[in-house]
């Protein structure tokens, strides 16, 4: 009785599709100037969330927004979505 209780907790453990509906990831990078390549500090750099799931044009929204520090250098964390898509601009 035992072994079966324990192969029926395996079979329900394992069995089961496991959907992880919020992935923990980062967005990170420079901004530089285009001609002279030297860094921009304090710029705002957005995240842009939106879904995929949209027949007709829906509105992007903004996740959150960063700023580069004085190397030019940003960093961004967060929990994503997967049925969204994320753009940096």
């Amino acid at each position: 009785m035992k072994k079966i209780l324990l192969l029926l907790i395996i079979l329900i453990t394992f069995g089961c599709k496991k959907d992880i509906p919020n992935l923990y990831t980062s967005v990170e990078g420079n901004v530089t100037d285009y001609y002279s390549k030297q860094p921009i500090s304090c710029h705002s750099i957005l995240i842009i969330e939106s879904t995929d799931f949209c027949f007709f044009e829906c509105e992007d929204i903004i996740l959150d927004t960063a700023f580069s520090d004085t190397d030019g250098y940003y960093f961004y964390d967060f929990y994503n979505d997967s049925s969204r898509t994320y753009t940096v601009f």
